[in-house]
C-alpha cells in the first residue's frame, strides 16, 4: 500500500522524500514540493487538501467557514504548536470573516475555485482534495462539485 506523508516545512519534506510514496500538504508549499521532487527524482504524487465552504449564498458560506474554520487562518506553523481546543479557540479570537474568506474558497464561484487550484498546480501539486467545511453541506457540495466544479477542473487541468 502506498504511503503519503504530510509535510509543511523542509525537514518534513526531506523525511517524506526518504520514507513516503507521496507528499501531502494542506498549504501550497512549492519549496517543499520542489525539495520532495528533487530528492525522489520526481514522478511521485503530491496531494493538496483545500478547505472550502460551498453555498449558493456567498455571505452565508463565509459565515459558515468563519464559524467552523476560523482557526485555520493562523496557518499550520501556529496550529501545529497548539496543545488543545482551548488554545485553538484563543488563537482564532482575532480572526475576522474576511480573513477566513481570503483563506478558504467560499460560495459557488467556479472561477474562484479554479484560481485556488491553479495556485496549487503552480506549486507542483499533482492531486487535489477538497474538504467541505460543515457536515450539513457535504451532499450539496458533492452534487455541485459533480455537476459543475469537477467538469471545470478537468477542462482546465486535464
Amino acid at each position: 500500500m502506498p504511503i503519503g506523508m504530510a509535510a509543511f516545512g523542509a525537514r518534513a519534506g526531506a523525511l517524506a522524500a526518504e520514507h513516503a510514496d507521496a507528499l501531502v500538504s494542506d498549504q501550497p508549499v512549492g519549496d517543499v514540493v520542489e525539495l520532495f521532487n528533487q530528492r525522489t527524482g520526481g514522478g511521485k504524487p503530491v496531494y493538496g487538501q483545500i478547505p472550502v465552504s460551498y453555498g449558493a449564498d456567498y455571505d452565508e458560506a463565509v459565515q459558515n467557514a468563519y464559524r467552523l474554520w476560523k482557526h485555520g487562518t493562523t496557518g499550520w506553523k501556529v496550529m501545529a504548536e497548539l496543545p488543545g481546543p482551548v488554545n485553538f479557540e484563543a488563537s482564532a479570537k482575532t480572526a475576522r470573516p474576511e480573513d477566513v474568506a481570503e483563506a478558504v474558497p467560499c460560495g459557488n464561484d467556479i472561477d474562484h475555485y479554479l484560481a485556488t487550484v491553479q495556485q496549487w498546480a503552480d506549486a507542483g501539486f499533482t492531486h487535489m482534495s477538497f474538504l467541505q467545511i460543515g457536515a450539513d453541506r457535504q451532499e450539496r457540495f458533492r452534487d455541485w462539485a459533480r455537476a459543475e466544479l469537477l467538469p471545470a477542473l478537468r477542462e482546465r487541468f486535464g
